[in-house]
């Protein structure tokens, strides 16, 4: 584990989570508001707007809550910055298949970056603090928020991947939210079935790591609290 912190240290961008501040809850608080209120998303031009709002809101503070004065994540800002760029032209150009295909990727390869990011900085992190609590949270949504995008692309690329309601968009990242978290989460209700062997392996990597995500981040908290690692309010 030593050697593996040695690693991610040096790497410029991954730095520690700060125990002074409580940059997290911001994005914590604009996660659960996007994932609360996505059932409710229908293909309307004022669902669109709230969507994008969201997703703005989502972005902005993941690039507030790892803002280093002295370590810039220069990859992380570059996607981000992508992705709000494409979400909103996919709200004023709606209908393009490219566009919409490019935004698709753009969230799958943000989300997925900023999942293994946000985990190494809980490794390397050596105080518990309320904001490393809230990081942990905020990393376990935004692997769903991944799975999510990456069931997406795979109903994109693949005819039918999915066994899908009739009333759900195929094409739209926010109708696999849903299916995402309770894929995790291994509640598995069945209305959503992946039945391709693509989506199936995905199926089966999403319940793994939901599983790994939470055993080992929590594992790794409790072992910062039995060293005598100092505890931060």
């Amino acid at each position: 584990m030593n050697i593996i912190k040695e690693t991610l240290v040096t790497i410029h961008f991954f730095h520690k989570i700060s125990p002074k501040e409580n940059k997290y809850l911001i994005l914590l608080f604009a996660l659960l508001a996007i994932l609360l209120t996505s059932p409710f998303f229908q293909d309307s031009h004022l669902a669109r707007f709230y969507f994008s709002f969201l997703i703005t809101l989502v972005l902005g503070a993941g690039l507030y809550a790892d803002l280093e004065v002295k370590r810039i994540d220069y990859i992380e800002l570059t996607l981000g910055g992508f992705t709000l760029l494409l979400t909103w032209l996919d709200y004023f150009v709606p209908d393009i298949d490219a566009i919409d295909l490019a935004t698709q990727i753009s969230y799958a390869l943000y989300f997925l970056y900023f999942t293994i990011e946000l985990v190494s900085k809980i490794i390397i992190s050596n105080e518990i603090s309320a904001n490393l609590v809230y990081a942990s949270i905020v990393g376990f949504l935004m692997l769903g928020l991944c799975g999510a995008s990456f069931a997406s692309l795979l109903e994109w690329s693949i005819t039918d991947a999915y066994r899908l309601p009739e009333n759900v968009n195929a094409h739209k990242f926010e109708n696999f939210i849903y299916y995402s978290f309770v894929t995790i989460t291994t509640v598995g209700y069945g209305d959503m079935l992946p039945i391709h062997p693509a989506s199936k392996m995905l199926a089966i990597l999403l319940c793994v790591s939901g599983h790994l995500y939470t055993t080992i981040v929590l594992a790794i908290i409790i072992g910062k609290f039995i060293s005598g690692r100092p505890v931060k309010k």
